[in-house]
């Protein structure tokens, strides 16, 4: 069972992956760090060694401190969703939300 397998239930694929992460895989899915601490002025995003092989499970921004227009936010978020797909072991993207009450 694959759990990259399009025709497997949602809880089929889940059962899939969990049988395949290590423990450190399954605890970064339970860490969460702020956007701002991954990308520079412009935009752009560098790992600073804080995300391994595991991965995370969440990334979190402040909407009223980011320098960038939604357009921008949004080529951010694709560029880190793409960046976790091509460099973790199970290619799994972060959750990426903002901070609100």
């Amino acid at each position: 069972m694959n759990h990259q397998d399009k025709t497997l239930s949602p809880k089929e694929r889940a059962k899939a992956l969990l049988s395949i992460m290590n423990l450190d895989e399954k605890i970064a899915q339970m860490q969460c760090f702020y956007i701002q601490d991954f990308i520079d002025q412009n935009g752009r995003f560098a790992d600073d060694g804080k995300i391994g092989a595991a991965g995370v499970g969440g990334l979190a921004f402040e909407r009223v401190i980011m320098p960038h227009s939604v357009a921008q936010e949004v080529n951010i978020a694709n560029e880190i969703k793409t960046y976790f797909k091509q460099n973790t072991r199970l290619g799994i993207p972060p959750f990426i939300h903002a901070e609100a009450l």
